[in-house]
């Protein structure tokens, strides 16, 4: 499980799965093309953040602890991959106007929403951190957390319900 903000409820686990799947997915068909993961910012260059292979072995990370029973921390760079590929999966998935989820109504992810929600401290360019030199070992490394360790409530309720077309719903309950 990921120490979001918020604790996870079945959709938004379903959800960062998916996407995590479909990203590492695409591995064989971009590796050759060399694309790297990189950060536009506003009126300046393209800022590599990670290789391919790097950021593969992180999503490979990422993946392998959010389907751990334990509770793991992540730093800001971890959480710009999840997000990114959540991003992706999600843009792809509201075009089809039909469940996005199994056993759901949701046709819709308001991934602004979701994003403030979940990542509210990865901005655009929070990736720009990787050139103050620090070591990829180091940006892969996961913490496994003690349960006063959470950022997350275990109070924190599901942010849709049956009849819910949108996640996050505004009014879930």
């Amino acid at each position: 499980m990921l120490n979001l903000t918020h604790k996870s409820d079945a959709v938004i686990t379903e959800l960062i799965t998916n996407s995590l799947e479909l990203a590492m997915a695409m591995r064989n068909y971009k590796k050759g093309e060399g694309i790297e993961m990189q950060c536009v910012m506003k009126g300046s260059k393209d800022v590599e953040i990670f290789s391919w292979e790097e950021s593969m072995k992180m999503y490979e990370r990422i993946s392998f602890c959010h389907q751990s029973p334990g509770v793991y921390d992540f730093n800001i760079f971890h959480l710009f991959l999840i997000r990114e590929a959540l991003g992706f999966y999600c843009c792809f998935k509201n075009q089809e106007l039909r469940p996005i989820i199994k056993g759901t109504k949701i046709i819709e992810i308001d991934f602004k929403r979701l994003n403030d929600y979940f990542f509210p401290k990865v901005t655009a360019c929070t990736c720009c951190l990787r050139k103050e030199g620090i070591p990829f070992a180091e940006i892969l490394d996961c913490k496994l957390l003690q349960k006063h360790e959470y950022a997350f409530s275990e109070n924190d309720t599901p942010l849709f319900n049956t009849k819910s077309t949108i996640y996050p719903d505004e009014e879930p309950l």
